[in-house]
């Protein structure tokens, strides 16, 4: 097997793994608070894409080194975003190395997801969820801590009087 039949496993093993149901609700949530609703949309239809290519056509990402084409009318169909709200997505995604796009044949934009920042965002994403937790806990706690000081002042008052 070549390096790209390989890399083509292993991205679908990614895939499969880390955008699960479970993990993706997360991700799509860190996604839509960091950089766009638009942005989380788009990624949960680029995921279905690479998905559909990775099962059906292996060959067309041999060609292309794991890019795939991605058609906004397509996306308008699907989700009702409008080419213009695609393109800022698209934009935002690129800018922050979540997707990698190249050119093909002329003028056809070919894309691909960067497992890499994608699972670092989940992990940091993740990592967040778990600090909030923690400082949610923590501030229940302070409140409890706080009411049982209080509750004891009010004792010792009552002992006093």
């Amino acid at each position: 097997m070549n390096n790209i039949t390989e890399s083509l496993k292993e991205a679908k093993a990614i895939v499969s793994l880390t955008y699960n149901k479970s993990h993706f609700i997360k991700f799509s949530e860190y996604i839509s608070k960091n950089y766009s609703m638009e942005c989380s949309v788009l990624l949960g239809i680029i995921i279905d894409i690479e998905n559909l290519y990775l099962d059906k056509y292996q060959k067309f990402l041999s060609k292309t080194n794991g890019y795939y084409l991605i058609k906004s009318n397509y996306i308008e169909e699907r989700v009702g975003m409008s080419y213009h709200r695609q393109k800022q997505a698209f934009d935002i995604l690129k800018e922050n190395n979540i997707i990698n796009t190249k050119k093909w044949q002329g003028n056809v934009i070919l894309y691909s997801l960067n497992h890499v920042v994608l699972s670092k965002i989940l992990i940091n994403g993740s990592i967040e969820e778990i600090k909030n937790r923690e400082a949610n806990k923590t501030y229940k706690h302070n409140n409890l801590m706080i009411d049982e000081m209080e509750e004891i002042l009010s004792e010792i008052e009552k002992i006093n009087v």
